[in-house]
């Protein structure tokens, strides 16, 4: 979603990074995030041999730090197809 909130947009269907810096108990580390369409991601697994089986967006988890409020992900659950 903060996507919306850059300039420029970045394109839905390009692979794309950007870096920021968290701290965390003083410390500061540069994370990167990774964005991907839906469907560079579900292919990236059949391509290497994997059935996607399920596709979540868990919420962030109650009483998580106010650092990881807005954060959102996806979870795959992949198996590998039956011989």
């Amino acid at each position: 979603m903060e996507w919306l909130t850059e300039e420029p947009w970045p394109k839905y269907r390009e692979t794309t990074s950007y870096t920021d810096l968290w701290t965390f108990n003083g410390k500061s580390f540069p994370l990167t995030f990774w964005r991907r369409p839906l469907q560079a991601m579900t292919g990236a697994f059949v391509e290497a041999g994997f059935c996607p089986a399920a596709i979540s967006e868990p919420q962030t988890a109650p009483g998580a730090p106010e650092a990881f409020a807005g954060i959102s992900f996806m979870c795959f659950v992949a198996q590998v197809p039956a011989a």
